[in-house]
């Protein structure tokens, strides 16, 4: 009784002076019921596809953040290095000047 109570107070807003009864009725609802839920349904499937869009954005981001750290202590490790390098050649250096003195 409701759903037709709904329906016949949807007339009224509408204009719509034919009254539709029972089965007739409960098809109409059914209907925008399905269109309703079927509209609904297509509007999570965009909102889904939009979200999985920027998370596979955001972990590309976060896998070149990672890069990006991975490269800088690659290239800390190689300064690191390098200034070994050169301290043990100017103690290298020092100890010729010394012998050839």
């Amino acid at each position: 009784m409701e759903m037709q109570e709904k329906l016949s107070n949807s007339q009224d807003e509408i204009g719509i002076g034919k009254v539709i009864e029972g089965g007739k009725a409960r098809a109409l609802m059914a209907k925008a019921t399905l269109k309703s839920c079927n509209e609904m349904w297509q509007q999570q499937q965009e909102n889904l596809g939009e979200k999985w869009q920027y998370t596979e954005k955001i972990d590309e981001h976060v896998n070149e953040g990672i890069n990006l750290e991975s490269a800088i202590s690659s290239q800390t490790m190689l300064i690191q290095w390098l200034k070994l390098e050169t301290d043990d050649l100017q103690a290298l250096i020092q100890i010729l000047l010394k012998w050839r003195s």
